[in-house]
């Protein structure tokens, strides 16, 4: 709650205005002598509904490559102002903006818990970055927004060409076969988030701007962006650029594009990568292998046949077959899973096996939620009766082979090796490539 007494002389728009962008109520008085009136202001319903970062937005591509069009961030109200609307955002992705903002009006290029590197520090270092910094900052602090906020208009994409020209100068001055002097390495750092105990790849990272700058480009070459299927529209981004990264503690980490903002690239250790994208694929690739496949399976008694091999616990792959069973229900097919690993461990299969309590399955399995609840003791008694699994080690499958299989779920566990390699000697051998 804001409360603020105006006077009938000074109630100026503008200040009004100012009061409405940081407070979803106002309470106000106006004094006229010994009389005066309370006003009450609440603001109107704010939407949920916004898909950004703007420049991947199909459904707003006619209105993108404008530098009139862009969405104004209000990091107190959790809003995006954008075409007289505002939209309201909720974790993760207001973090990721207030990231963004972070960087503009605290004129930082690197965020950390200890140790953030100021804009002014790259003065020093290098002018050319610096200027380019410095211009794409105030471009987007005039307007209050982000680089997730903004269409892409000519002057936009100059700025961050001109940032991505600067950078590749200066990477191109560095000598090969030396070490990096302390500057540069603080050169490296531009555009990381580290906090919290993760890193991030922001929008304002070289690699992240420089790939959306060629994007932006080719959008505007062929205006069938919009209608691109989502199976490659998921796939525009940055981190397959530089999938892997070397890791102090965990050896290498996965770069992987965060969901919720295409922009953003998160740098997963290792040991914390995410199998969550398994449920939903095992349930995807199941569902599309009976529907290519319906006579084959229908009014027979023959089993869906699938090897999963390195799954470790397998409760992701056992959970997409859950939710496969929730979308079919009577009519979801018998599967048999071979399961093969370096060493035979309890899994999800064998958890499942040997829990009789119904409750305890619904808990787990999320049987307990919402409408599925409805169907839960049903779910249970087809995954009782149509699913079976068989268990073997890796060594095994090198002797005999693996099981005839409609569909295999592979997971590569080869540990990534550190190796030292010369520049010098690998542009060798590319000319001799190219000659």
């Amino acid at each position: 709650m804001s409360v603020k007494w105006l006077t009938a002389q000074n109630l100026v728009l503008s200040i009004f205005e100012s009061l409405a962008n940081e407070s979803e109520e106002i309470s106000f008085v106006v004094k006229s002598g010994d009389n005066s009136l309370t006003f009450y202001i609440e603001g109107e319903q704010v939407e949920s509904s916004l898909s950004f970062p703007l420049l991947l937005n199909q459904s707003r591509f006619h209105k993108l490559f404008d530098d009139h069009v862009f969405g104004e961030l209000y990091p107190s109200k959790d809003v995006v102002a954008i075409d007289h609307s505002e939209f309201r955002v909720m974790e993760p992705r207001i973090s990721l903006l207030r990231w963004e903002e972070c960087f503009v009006q605290q004129k930082q290029v690197y965020l950390a818990e200890s140790n953030s590197m100021a804009l002014e520090q790259l003065r020093s270092i290098d002018d050319g970055l610096h200027s380019a910094y410095q211009a794409l900052f105030d471009y987007l602090a005039s307007r209050r927004t982000t680089i997730s906020l903004v269409s892409w208009g000519p002057i936009f994409t100059a700025l961050v060409k001109a940032t991505v020209d600067a950078f590749l100068d200066y990477f191109n001055a560095i000598p090969t076969g030396g070490m990096l002097t302390k500057e540069q390495k603080l050169v490296m750092q531009i555009g990381l988030v580290r906090e919290n105990g993760e890193e991030y790849y922001s929008p304002f990272h070289p690699m992240v701007l420089a790939y959306y700058l060629n994007l932006c480009n080719e959008m505007q070459k062929d205006d069938s962006f919009a209608d691109l299927p989502s199976v490659t529209f998921n796939r525009l981004g940055p981190s397959g650029l530089l999938p892997y990264v070397y890791h102090p503690k965990h050896g290498f980490a996965y770069n992987q594009q965060v969901t919720e903002n295409g922009f953003w690239v998160k740098s997963v250790p290792h040991q914390k990568s995410c199998l969550k994208f398994v449920r939903k694929l095992v349930k995807e690739k199941i569902n599309e292998f009976q529907k290519a496949f319906l006579h084959l399976f229908t009014g027979s008694e023959k089993s869906v046949l699938v090897n999963a091999v390195n799954q470790d616990r397998a409760e992701e792959l056992f959970l997409g077959l859950v939710d496969y069973v929730k979308d079919n229900l009577d009519k979801a097919a018998s599967i048999h899973v071979n399961l093969y690993d370096d060493e035979l461990v309890f899994n999800a299969f064998d958890q499942f096996a040997e829990t009789f309590n119904y409750e305890e399955l619904k808990s787990w399995l999320e049987l307990d939620r919402e409408k599925v609840r409805e169907n839960a003791d049903t779910i249970i008694d087809i995954l009782r009766t149509r699913l079976t699994y068989s268990k073997f080690t890796n060594a095994q499958s090198e002797r005999e082979g693996q099981a005839y299989s409609h569909l295999s779920f592979f997971r590569n566990n080869d540990n990534v090796k550190l190796t030292t390699l010369s520049v010098d000697d690998m542009l060798v051998v590319l000319r001799v490539m190219v000659c």
